[in-house]
């Protein structure tokens, strides 16, 4: 009977230790300065950064301009605090914009803010595509 309750909790250990486990991170290439052409192939994801500050008026936060080149698609977004530990008004970070390459193609990619006084200048990044 000892042996039967051990081998049960064992089991569920196993179980409860394969489910906390993280999906593997998806290597991609981080872009962050505007003043360096992105080069990228079909089918490749890879990330453009900014600096964000969620804790500002949405009007002074830079936003991904649409509508985006026809040869992109955004996968997704992910924000990294530069104090994660911290919610304090003014802490910043940095946002990813996840985009995919999907045909070949060259173009441009605004980041701007809705206010248009006191805010950052716009990021623009200039993308280009090569086929697989």
């Amino acid at each position: 009977m000892h042996l039967r309750t051990l081998c049960l909790a064992l089991g569920l250990a196993l179980a409860a230790g394969a489910c906390g486990k993280k999906e593997p991170e998806v290597k991609r290439r981080v872009f962050g300065d505007e003043r360096k052409p992105v080069q990228v192939r079909v089918g490749e994801e890879f990330a453009l950064a900014v600096s964000y500050n969620p804790t500002v008026s949405p009007d002074y936060r830079p936003e991904l301009q649409e509508p985006l080149a026809d040869f992109l698609t955004l996968v997704t977004t992910e924000y990294k605090s530069s104090d994660p530990g911290s919610r304090a008004t003014g802490v910043g970070g940095t946002r990813y914009w996840i985009l995919k390459g999907v045909r070949a193609g060259e173009g441009k990619v605004v980041f701007a803010c809705k206010a248009k006084e006191l805010a950052p200048p716009n990021r623009v990044f200039t993308v280009a595509v090569s086929g697989p």
